[in-house]
């Protein structure tokens, strides 16, 4: 049994992200407000099936080993939009008064 159940931690790490989500289906761990990724969960599931559970490891260990998988599987932040101004269109320079468009020489 304690095959299957490694087999199936590891199916869950490299499954593409999707699917695990759907295999989650809401059962992710939320730390400080935010929720943890599928995949950084279905890792820190792999690594207490492989744990021994006669030596626990202490909180700070713990606690590491999950902001360092959390840090690794967490996505960037959204870039904010480019503020670049863009060419007029067609129909815009169409409204140009012929005043202010340059002479070329």
């Amino acid at each position: 049994m304690q095959k299957l159940k490694l087999i199936w931690g590891l199916l869950r790490v490299f499954l593409p992200e999707p699917l695990v989500r759907f295999i989650y289906a809401g059962r992710l761990t939320t730390i400080a407000g935010r929720q943890i990724d599928p995949k950084a969960q279905a890792a820190t599931d792999l690594v207490t099936l492989l744990r021994d559970p006669d030596q626990p490891p202490t909180l700070e260990q713990s606690r590491a080993q999950i902001a360092t998988l959390a840090s690794k599987f967490e996505r960037p932040p959204a870039r904010p939009p480019s503020t670049k101004p863009t060419s007029p269109s067609p129909a815009q320079r169409a409204n140009v008064p012929r005043a202010s468009i340059p002479l070329r020489a």
